[in-house]
């Protein structure tokens, strides 16, 4: 009884590990699905920001001090739209790497959860 008690308690850890890691996995899944939607709307203002540039070049032959402005102004756009990308990248890395964490885990828990059916086999 004392040991069907112990192998009872140890399922139900293993099973609320086992939950922890699949709302885990699922949060960073919603991470990397935001990551992508971020990275596609940057994609979209670089290419935005490119075809600005070129209507800038045609802009200089009327205002140039205009066009200087807006190219300017396209530039820093340009920069803060480099840094967040660099910032996603991190964030990709820093996701993949718990991703590679939980899995490593997941991986020692089925081994302990397989030792420990296992003993409850040969009692």
């Amino acid at each position: 009884a004392r040991m069907e008690d112990q192998h009872r308690s140890r399922t139900l850890a293993h099973q609320a590990f086992t939950g922890e890691m699949n709302r885990e996995r699922a949060a960073l899944a919603d991470q990397r699905s935001a990551l992508l939607a971020a990275e596609t709307e940057l994609r979209r203002r670089e290419e935005l920001a490119a075809a600005e540039q070129v209507e800038g070049r045609k802009f200089l032959e009327g205002d140039k001090e205009r066009a200087f402005n807006d190219r300017q102004a396209l530039v820093a756009d340009l920069q803060a739209s480099k840094a967040t990308r660099d910032s996603l990248v991190l964030q990709q890395q820093q996701i993949a790497e718990s991703h590679e964490k939980v899995q490593a885990e997941m991986s020692h828990i089925r081994k302990v959860a397989e030792e420990l059916e296992q003993r409850a086999i040969d009692l």
